[in-house]
């Protein structure tokens, strides 16, 4: 949007438009059919390190775009890969944090995203602008090499990470499960496992039937036994009469 002295393209407000549509279109159109392939090929941590990568070049780039097309097909491709990186970074959080803390720690997250992405604009604006006014066409590009080396940074953290972000941390959770289970408490449920679970919630629903009619049957065998010996206790109390003797 700077002017051509300052090595900008002058873009008008609907160039601009035209250019954030169809990056909207084309990262869209990516996320839908292509981050499932890289994902599943490299896996997440190279995923999100290439994602890196090819935002730094991106970036590198951008300041030296000669027209408003080859800006548009670049943004398009890092608006790609942001969302890719993004998408692998909160599979990462979810894959190595208990399942009973991921709601907590995803909040964190989404704080600290939210603030910036409210700091964030403004500060790379006020630094863009900063940077023309005291360094001319010079200073164009310091804004847009500041954020190729943040995704260096980022490359650099992204390759350190456990191995437990490709969700290989699974079983470890499971374990201390398995170990608190009894022998006769049956298999532990499984992921997909909500039939077995709706099974045996039908079996405890028998169970339990068949426990309240046995109370029920022995309660009336009890009633029944205290009957009779209360009749023959009455029988027992009775006078016993001799046999009459004809006169």
């Amino acid at each position: 949007i700077s002017s051509l002295d300052l090595g900008g393209l002058a873009l008008t407000e609907n160039i601009l438009g035209t250019i954030f549509a169809f990056s909207a279109v084309g990262s869209g159109g990516f996320m839908a059919i292509g981050i499932k392939r890289v994902t599943k090929s490299v896996g997440l941590r190279r995923a999100s390190a290439l994602g890196n990568l090819v935002c730094l070049i991106a970036f590198v780039i951008m300041p030296f775009v000669p027209n408003a097309v080859v800006l548009m097909i670049v943004h398009a491709i890092t608006n790609s890969a942001m969302g890719m990186m993004g998408a692998c970074y909160i599979a990462s959080i979810n894959n190595s944090v208990h399942p009973s803390q991921r709601a907590t720690v995803n909040g964190i997250c989404v704080t600290f995203e939210s603030f910036g992405k409210g700091i964030g604009p403004m500060l790379t604006a006020i630094a863009f602008a900063s940077s023309l006014s005291k360094w001319g066409v010079s200073g164009h590009g310091v804004v847009f090499f500041c954020m190729s080396f943040l995704h260096l940074l980022l490359i650099i953290g992204t390759v350190m990470l456990p191995s437990d972000v490709e969700g290989l941390g699974s079983a470890r959770f499971a374990a201390p499960e398995k170990a608190r289970r009894s022998p006769l408490a049956g298999p532990a449920p499984s992921s997909v496992g909500v039939s077995t679970r709706a099974m045996r919630a039908k079996a405890t629903v028998a169970a339990a039937a068949i426990a309240a009619a046995a109370d029920v049957e022995d309660k009336a065998f009890a009633s029944e036994a205290s009957e009779r010996d209360g009749s023959e206790r009455e029988v027992a109390k009775k006078p016993r009469q001799g046999p009459k003797v004809l006169r």
